[in-house]
């Protein structure tokens, strides 16, 4: 049902959430606006919060966040409202729409009008890409342009997919991460060249199995890895991996760098993976990655989409938050993945307020401020803060209290 106004969760600055009220948005014949089910909560997401907001960095799209945004793009939802010529024109295969209908949404915005969007898939080389969730302020236009509200305004120049009605909404909800396997397909393309790349029986390993990872881990595993080899300090999540089809697993608690390399080295008769997928976020992760992978092998970075800091360059303090004493180098992640032996802990501490670091668990609403959202956890444990996930979901509790709690 049509509403006079709407709920979003947004982000004003850095580490600062606030729920705000939006009116429904006018759709044209052209358009069409979706009734959220699930958003997910993205590593960019978590880059944008921690204040890492140029995007694209060196080339013609560089970007920096417009704040205020409403963020979110891994999105599944309803049909709520379609344009006459739309019900027509976004679904990407052609299928007509009609209110009711489940979709999931590319959340990039290409221009069609450039050398790589006329010569290569467009995608990520757009001169002028946009996203929802990352490049429009909610102040401007049609305001809800990213997935953490009750609705979201589809462009005439954006596309959906329809899903299956039958198809789980927490499924359906990892259609954009699985999307980003593309990596691996392209990983395929390379092996044409001189054995570089992933070919049949390749060793492939992947550097954090949070949700990403893990539909990484999966998509080795169909294209036939030979080896599949998954790293990551949360215990659940290597046991995930395995479920998911990983052959090896390495624990980053109680192991040092050499230590994780040789292991690499010993389960690939000395030779390194031939293949890499980088899906941390952390670009201190690329270093080791890079003595991980054979002579002519492959590495790809995914995690790290955004600028990011040095390592050795203090964090940002958000929110009045203080700086970490002298000689304190971990992340807010690191600190809660040492005071927190399970995600069942965490997720009880969240709620509680115990976790108040908003680097880590953002800003919570107030009951009766009519958020009318909460969140629900994507898989189930994992201590590891950077590869946990959350996702948030639209619902009609007017006194839930709004918590963004472990990005992924």
């Amino acid at each position: 049902m049509r509403k006079n106004s709407v709920s979003a969760a947004v982000m004003t600055a850095p580490g600062k959430f606030e729920v705000r009220q939006y009116p429904y948005p006018a759709v044209s014949d052209d358009a069409l606006v979706i009734e959220l089910e699930m958003c997910g909560i993205c590593g960019t997401d978590k880059h944008t919060f921690r204040g890492e907001t140029t995007q694209f960095a060196g080339t013609p799209a560089e970007s920096h966040t417009p704040f205020p945004i409403i963020p979110g793009h891994e999105i599944v939802g309803k049909v709520a409202e379609v344009g006459k010529n739309a019900a027509g024109t976004l679904e990407y295969s052609g299928k007509r729409l009609a209110v009711g209908d489940r979709v999931v949404m590319c959340p990039d915005i290409l221009c069609g009008k450039c050398y790589y969007c006329r010569n290569t898939f467009g995608f990520p080389l757009c001169e002028n890409i946009k996203g929802y969730g990352n490049a429009f302020c909610c102040d401007d236009g049609q305001h809800l342009m990213g997935g953490w509200a009750d609705y979201i305004y589809v462009r005439p120049d954006a596309f959906v997919f329809k899903v299956p009605d039958d198809m789980e909404t927490h499924i359906a909800v990892m259609a954009e991460l699985m999307s980003v396997t593309y990596n691996l397909d392209k990983a395929k393309e390379l092996y044409t060249i001189g054995g570089e790349g992933f070919g049949s029986g390749a060793t492939v390993l992947i550097q954090g199995v949070g949700p990403m990872g893990l539909m990484h881990v999966l998509k080795a595993h169909i294209l036939g890895a030979g080896k599949i080899i998954a790293i990551d300090r949360s215990d659940f999540r290597l046991q995930m991996a395995k479920d998911f089809g990983a052959d090896d697993v390495i624990s980053l608690n109680g192991t040092t760098q050499r230590e994780r390399v040789q292991a690499v080295r010993d389960l690939t008769e000395g030779r390194g993976a031939d293949v890499i997928v980088e899906c941390t976020g952390e670009a201190s992760a690329i270093p080791e990655g890079m003595e991980m992978v054979r002579r002519g092998g492959t590495y790809v970075v995914a995690g790290v989409y955004a600028d990011v800091r040095h390592p050795d360059q203090p964090a940002p303090a958000f929110a009045g938050q203080p700086d970490p004493p002298d000689g304190d180098d971990q992340s807010p992640a690191d600190r809660l993945c040492q005071q927190h032996e399970t995600a069942e802990q965490i997720q009880k501490d969240v709620p509680a307020g115990k976790i108040r670091d908003p680097r880590i668990s953002g800003q919570r609403g107030r009951k009766g401020d009519g958020a009318g959202v909460r969140h629900r956890s994507l898989h189930e444990g994992g201590a590891n803060a950077e590869h946990a996930s959350v996702a948030y979901a639209s619902t009609n509790e007017r006194s839930a209290p709004l918590e963004l709690a472990l990005t992924k």
